[in-house]
């Protein structure tokens, strides 16, 4: 059985303003002292570190932490899973670490 699809069609007078006319302006105020340069330098090293030990658990079966000299033997023949979601991921997490912490929550 077929049937018909209902269509709505618009006439010239009910067409869509513009994009640019839709949106409206949003003022952004910054908060210069919401984190200090050594909380700024915590969420770079944070970051930078938990991504190493994602892209190393990603590519090595052992020697993570590269306590010894980095060999064939610790590459993974296959990689299992990919980068995806990861900076992502610990982004958010060191993020919601810092919230936690700041606000002495448990």
């Amino acid at each position: 059985m077929v049937t018909k699809r209902n269509t709505v069609s618009r006439s010239k007078s009910s067409k869509k303003a513009p994009v640019k006319a839709q949106t409206k302006r949003i003022k952004v105020t910054r908060q210069a002292d919401f984190l200090s340069t050594e909380e700024h330098q915590w969420f770079k090293d944070y970051h930078a570190y938990t991504n190493y030990i994602g892209a190393a658990s990603l590519y090595l079966k052992d020697n993570f932490l590269l306590r010894k000299p980095l060999a064939k033997d610790d590459i993974k023949e296959r990689i299992l899973g990919h980068w995806g979601t990861v900076p992502g991921l610990n982004f958010i997490y060191a993020h919601a670490s810092f919230l936690v912490a700041k606000h002495k929550q448990k």
